[in-house]
């Protein structure tokens, strides 16, 4: 069963409930007694400083080749956590559309936002894993 959790892009706001949204979605959210899924938290930044605030989703490719998705909110202070993130292979997107919002805020570039060009490719173990992400 192939499971897609997709972010909303036009606006911060409507990513927000987007989420939401997903997180009521079978693999997207809540607790698991799965034991191929885990939680993963870190802290996004882009040339050593936090990313304050946007988009991240693991794309995974699971050892049953499925295709499937987890997407959370990046905090102010550039730290992220999403629970239920299935086991895989997986290449990551992060976004920040509506950045710099404010005086400090850091904006990325757009080829991480795509994770066809977005380079950032981890291996998601079960358990709980911490995966810092430094964009350059």
């Amino acid at each position: 069963m192939t499971q897609h959790c997709r972010a909303i892009k036009p606006g911060y706001a409507a990513a927000v409930g987007g989420l939401f949204f997903f997180t009521l979605l079978p693999g997207c959210g809540g607790t698991s007694t799965k034991p191929d899924q885990c939680t993963v938290s870190g802290t996004v930044t882009y040339n050593g400083d936090p990313v304050t605030g946007g988009i991240l989703v693991f794309h995974i490719t699971t050892a049953k080749n499925e295709n499937v998705s987890a997407t959370t909110l990046i905090k102010g202070d550039g730290t992220y956590a999403v629970s239920e993130v299935t086991a895989g292979a997986a290449t990551v997107s992060v976004d920040n559309p509506a950045a710099p919002r404010k005086a400090g805020d850091v904006a990325i570039p757009r080829k991480y936002a795509d994770p066809k060009t977005s380079g950032l490719k981890y291996e998601i173990g079960a358990g709980t894993q911490t995966i810092d992400i430094d964009l350059k």
